[in-house]
């Protein structure tokens, strides 16, 4: 579905649209698209790891954000409580992310749902995995996000989900951040 909404979209856009406001338009509706997508996955990883192992999902857009938490806080574990999830971005303040990172931490959070305000500074090690609802365009805001986990006292090898449509937009949003990947390398 999300593909052929996709093709729909840029089909629509390409009449008249400037290409980098279709392509920022399409972006921000394959967000939209994927979010079934994402619960899907993140309540499979709930039911196959029992609930006991948390993980961080990046996404940009608040909307997107918002669904995955509304969805995912109706999602039950096998003890038959719900999951808990939170919500880490730059409209809460300072107070508010500290005390969200320390429930993190002591394991009172399941699921923690960041945008670029969790990328830099954040030291959330108990978390081994990590997904990514939406791309970042740049590699650089995607390895920070990554390397919330990577932290001294990291015990376990840290996986990273990239939630991806192929044969649509998000092909060329990789291939921009492939790109610029090999140029920083460079």
């Amino acid at each position: 579905k999300a593909k052929r909404d996709c093709h729909y979209l840029l089909d629509k856009t390409n009449v008249g649209m400037d290409a980098m406001l279709a392509f920022n338009d399409l972006k921000r509706q394959m967000g939209m698209l994927k979010t079934p997508m994402v619960v899907q996955k993140l309540a499979d990883f709930i039911r196959d790891t029992g609930g006991r192992e948390p993980i961080l999902v990046f996404a940009e857009q608040h909307r997107v954000i918002d669904q995955i938490a509304n969805k995912m806080s109706k999602v039950r574990k096998r003890n038959g409580k719900n999951v808990v999830v939170r919500k880490f971005t730059g409209k809460q303040n300072r107070v508010e992310r500290e005390i969200i990172k320390k429930d993190f931490q002591e394991g009172k959070i399941d699921i923690l749902i960041l945008n670029k305000a969790g990328n830099v500074g954040l030291n959330l090690q108990r978390a081994s995995y990590v997904m990514f609802a939406e791309r970042y365009w740049n590699p650089t805001d995607e390895e920070q996000a990554e390397d919330r986990s990577h932290r001294s006292g990291q015990k376990n090898p840290v996986t990273v989900y990239y939630i991806m449509v192929p044969d649509t937009i998000e092909d060329k949003v990789l291939s921009n951040i492939d790109k610029k990947r090999k140029e920083i390398e460079n």
